[in-house]
């Protein structure tokens, strides 16, 4: 969706609209019960908050550790080298930022730790 947002220029206001009209089945069904909770709840019913509950309901956190374990344990091993990169950049591609921001913690500490001694 978000290709489809950047292509089309797509107005901030709009996308919540549009990708609740292109969802269907599963989809669809847990958007009207996510809607109905947020209202009751008296959240604003906005893109960021439909995004943000989407990735929590079909991303979970367990998914997210999973690859970031698979990331962190890749080796090429038996994988011709064009497979272990397209696993590597789809890997990379999912967690990057919180790769980088985790990376970014430890080498802090670890010059702290080393500034120390």
């Amino acid at each position: 969706m978000e290709n489809i947002f950047k292509a089309t220029s797509c107005l901030e206001d709009k996308k919540l609209v549009f990708t609740t009209y292109l969802s269907y089945g599963e989809a669809e069904f847990w958007w009207m019960g996510a809607q109905q909770m947020m209202n009751a709840k008296v959240h604003v019913v906005v893109w960021e908050n439909f995004e943000a509950r989407f990735l929590e309901k079909y991303f979970p956190n367990s998914a997210k550790l999973a690859r970031e374990v698979e990331f962190l344990k890749l080796e090429q091993g038996q994988m011709f080298v064009s497979t272990y990169v397209a696993r590597f950049e789809y890997l990379t591609r999912l967690y990057m930022q919180d790769t980088f921001e985790a990376w970014r913690c430890k080498k802090k500490k670890l010059k702290a730790n080393s500034s120390k001694s």
